[in-house]
């Protein structure tokens, strides 16, 4: 249950999408705009190579990828139903390079250890 940790902060996003959503108030508008830029950019980055962790740096367990699949539905779900265009077609594409980028190093590590 450790994984809870590392999805405090996906949840807590996932909040402030929802409260922005039916709130319209102008400062989270600002704010999802933003966030939903830094981690699109966030994830291109981790996409190509970049930002990746040091070998034996997670102590963690990484959280199901259902969570993460849920939340980030959520938010599309959310921002596409409130008309947030390109807020939610940025979270589409966030969702899809993280799923990538999960499935590539996942693929990596099985190398690694010398499956094939």
């Amino acid at each position: 249950m450790n994984w809870i940790r590392e999805v405090v902060l996906d949840f807590a996003i996932t909040i402030l999408i929802i409260i922005a959503v039916i709130s319209q108030a102008s400062w989270l508008i600002w704010f999802v705009q933003i966030y939903t830029i830094l981690m699109l950019v966030l994830k291109i980055i981790s996409f190509f190579g970049g930002l990746q962790p040091a070998a034996g740096k997670r102590k963690t367990p990484l959280a199901p990828p259902w969570i993460i699949h849920l939340l980030y539905a959520t938010n599309v779900i959310f921002l596409i139903a409130f008309r947030w265009w390109i807020p939610g077609a940025g979270w589409i594409a966030i969702w899809i390079i993280s799923y990538i980028t999960f499935r590539k190093n996942r693929k990596g590590k099985g190398k690694q250890s010398g499956r094939k």
